[in-house]
């Protein structure tokens, strides 16, 4: 019986010692965060917001367009010309865009004289595109002055520069009135002609020539290909040319053939966003292409 009761003895302290000695469980750690997950996105800027606008030429004919105001008052100023016989619908897919792109311009797409809600009386006579001749060509670069004079008063005449984009013989157009105000540091011309209702392109282009262009067109346009040829050769290390498949002509017809020409126009827009006031030639207002200017 003594002996039981010394076993039972030992046998408790054996195993009093085991619980003793025994370590504690290791705690367990959250796992640290992965390196691969990306930061959450900042949330996107609302798209610049468009209002309708009205606005006179000096000779007293009233346009109507559609305006983005940026939010920066220095932000620069983009003018969209559409092509003869068209409106600013045209250019509506490279405004949306522009609306939304991460460096935002103040935009003005407008309606030339005669074209869409600009087919407005003057004085009796209603304005129409259908009426209109040859002789009446160098007035839609006056439309082109009204538009530059009102986006740079929209943004309290602080925008840092101004860009003309213009479509078939609206590319005439914007090139001429970018020979003639010192503000435009860049333009574009889109499928442009050599003489679409007489009104010739090499003359304003060449006047404009030092500015950053983009020059561009479909491959099988038979009306821009050699004016296109020939303004590359002018632009020299200035153009960004870009030739698109199909015969599409004008930013309307390219944007129809699903080409990359707004995509590349936005593209070429950011990259010249800060661009600077150019040294060159100003060709007086009123001149259309006569040789006459000042040096700046």
């Amino acid at each position: 019986m003594m002996r039981s009761a010394s076993a039972l003895a030992v046998a408790g302290l054996f195993l009093l010692g085991c619980q003793c000695s025994k370590e504690p469980l290791p705690v367990k750690k959250a796992p640290a965060p992965s390196a691969s997950v990306a930061a959450p996105e900042p949330p996107k800027e609302p798209a610049t917001p468009s209002e309708e606008v009205t606005f006179e030429t000096a000779d007293k004919i009233p346009l109507s367009g559609t305006l983005y105001l940026a939010k920066e008052p220095t932000a620069p100023l983009v003018v969209l010309l559409h092509r003869y016989r068209g409106e600013r619908i045209e250019w509506a897919p490279l405004a949306a865009r522009l609306a939304e792109a991460p460096k935002r311009y103040t935009i003005l797409n407008f309606d030339l004289r005669g074209h869409g809600k600009s087919k407005s009386s003057s004085g009796k006579k209603k304005l129409d595109w259908a009426d209109m001749k040859p002789k009446d060509m160098p007035a839609f670069v006056e439309d082109a002055h009204a538009a530059i004079k009102y986006g740079l008063e929209r943004s309290d005449g602080k925008a840092k520069g101004v860009v003309l984009v213009g479509s078939s013989l609206g590319a005439a157009f914007a090139a001429r009135a970018a020979s003639q105000e010192a503000k435009v540091v860049a333009l574009a011309v889109v499928s442009p002609g050599a003489a679409i209702e007489g009104y010739d392109v090499y003359h304003p282009f060449a006047d404009a020539r030092l500015l950053p262009s983009f020059i561009a067109a479909a491959k099988e346009d038979n009306v821009a290909r050699e004016p296109v040829s020939a303004l590359t050769q002018m632009a020299k290390e200035h153009g960004t040319v870009k030739i698109y498949e199909g015969r599409g002509h004008g930013a309307f017809g390219l944007g129809q053939e699903g080409t990359q020409l707004f995509t590349d126009l936005v593209d070429w827009l950011m990259g010249v966003y800060d661009a600077g006031a150019v040294e060159r030639t100003i060709i007086a207002k009123g001149a259309d292409d006569k040789k006459k200017g000042q040096k700046r």
